[in-house]
């Protein structure tokens, strides 16, 4: 008999949190197919039921699901555990599964970080459920725009939620290790006033690169993250500290308002770019 998991209690392991698009409520002809295909999750499961498909990569989907009594949506992010354990690195998409669910299990609720509601397994199925954020990715957002910029009271409003996010996770001894504007939800939005900027309300979500950090070491010792988001130090040592999550919040703060990355003319071989960016750390110190 399929046994629910405690999220205070849970190893069990999860992959890469697939970001939840823009939430459509009507269904067509291939969301009914969807949901009676045997590749899907189940249709009911521990008082939820699922819904419409929001998106997936790798061998998770995420779907809408709904609670009887609840008044809320949730987000059901589904991991096909036999596909996993199928792929070629599948210690490493494992550990990414562990770590995320132990990150956010122990995370107490803050409104600009996604929330745990809970986790099940059903067969091979490892079922999280996440809180429904409608409102698409902030890449989404600012690639819809024209032109492609925020103006800067929108992006400081941005910015100064991410710093709170930040500033709760470092306190808990998370650094995130790859925030970036995919990674970034958008929860709601309304005008300062009548034609003026748009204000969105965000929240940080995917820890599945995240790691505790023990207050005794300097930092994590691992190339992870998206590239252009880099800090120095992660491209040039491998060395990720907490400073390295602001490091990326600077360079998607830069996007948001000039619509493209700082480095963009710089070339995308990674071995050319570690080495210009090292001469260029060299000469600023």
């Amino acid at each position: 008999m399929p046994a629910a998991v405690d999220v205070r209690d849970s190893d069990s392991d999860v992959a890469e949190i697939v970001g939840v698009v823009e939430l459509v409520d009507s269904a067509d002809e291939d969301d009914v197919a969807e949901v009676n295909s045997p590749n899907s999750p189940p249709l009911s499961f521990h008082g939820y039921r699922r819904g419409r498909k929001l998106g997936q990569g790798g061998s998770s989907q995420v779907f809408v699901c709904s609670k009887a009594g609840c008044q809320v949506g949730f987000a059901v992010k589904a991991v096909n555990l036999r596909r996993l354990r199928m792929s070629p690195d599948v210690e490493r998409e494992l550990k990414k599964l562990e770590r995320e669910v132990d990150i956010l299990k122990d995370l107490p609720v803050h409104p600009n970080i996604v929330r745990l509601v809970d986790t099940f397994q059903e067969g091979y199925w490892f079922l999280m459920v996440l809180e429904l954020i409608g409102g698409g990715d902030l890449f989404t957002v600012l690639t819809s725009r024209s032109p492609t910029r925020f103006q800067d009271r929108e992006a400081a409003y941005v910015g100064n939620q991410l710093v709170l996010g930040l500033a709760f996770l470092h306190g808990k001894g998370v650094v995130h290790r790859d925030l970036k504007l995919e990674n970034v939800m958008v929860a709601s939005q309304r005008r300062a006033y009548a034609n003026g900027p748009v204000l969105y309300n965000v929240k940080i979500t995917d820890f599945g690169l995240s790691r505790f950090l023990d207050p005794s070491m300097a930092a994590a010792c691992s190339t992870v993250g998206t590239q252009p988001y880099c800090a120095p130090e992660v491209l040039g040592e491998g060395s990720h500290s907490f400073g390295a999550d602001l490091w990326c919040l600077g360079v998607l703060l830069f996007v948001l308002i000039a619509g493209h990355f700082p480095y963009s003319d710089l070339p995308t071989d990674q071995l050319e770019l570690n080495r210009i960016v090292q001469r260029s750390t060299a000469t600023e110190a």
